[in-house]
């Protein structure tokens, strides 16, 4: 069993105050979360401890309390082999980037509350995130004037005259030969903007 000392929030007084999480794998896919806030203590069960976690939110989110840690984060998911190794670990997302492991973070360190988000607002996201990382109709309409060549996703506004740094540069689809988009391939010197 693995202990750890998290905070909690009271959403209506913006209190913070300790509570002891505990986990545990019950079962092969099973894994559980015992959460002690003195006077209020939850469980709840899940496939990993993402899914668990939110399960606990959910309780807590009926006595309007939540939880400072990174799986409470807006901008997070979990892929299936962090799910397969239990779920401690998560991706850290950004709208037009795949997960890297620079963006990997454990799922309950701390976070404030400035970071946290509604269950709602995660799903929300993650369905934005996963539509970002689709070609736009000018992506795939740039392919159809370049036959085996590339189509570039840029991170910022540049017009057709600017020089665009390579660190700008998102990455890269190739083009076939009949002008549609193929392999992405994403550029390792790419810096975020946040």
């Amino acid at each position: 069993m693995e202990k750890k000392t998290v905070k909690a929030i009271n959403l209506k007084t913006d209190e913070v105050f300790d509570c002891e999480l505990n986990y545990i794998q019950k079962e092969q896919w099973i894994w559980e979360i015992n959460l002690d806030c003195g006077d209020s203590k939850f469980k709840a069960q899940g496939k990993d401890l993402f899914e668990s976690l939110t399960e606990i939110r959910k309780q807590l989110n009926k006595k309007n309390m939540d939880l400072l840690v990174n799986g409470s984060r807006k901008n997070v998911t979990i892929s299936p082999m962090m799910s397969d190794a239990g779920g401690a670990s998560i991706y850290l997302l950004r709208p037009r980037l795949q997960a890297r492991l620079e963006d990997i973070v454990n799922t309950f360190d701390p976070i404030s509350k400035e970071e946290l988000s509604t269950l709602d607002e995660q799903r929300i996201f993650h369905t934005k995130w996963l539509g970002s990382l689709k070609p736009t109709r000018g992506e795939i309409n740039e392919a159809k004037k370049y036959p085996n060549g590339s189509v570039y996703r840029i991170d910022g506004d540049f017009s057709d005259k600017d020089a665009i740094p390579p660190e700008a540069i998102i990455g890269a689809w190739k083009v076939d030969g009949q002008g549609k988009l193929g392999e992405w391939i994403l550029n390792p010197n790419f810096i975020l903007k946040d």
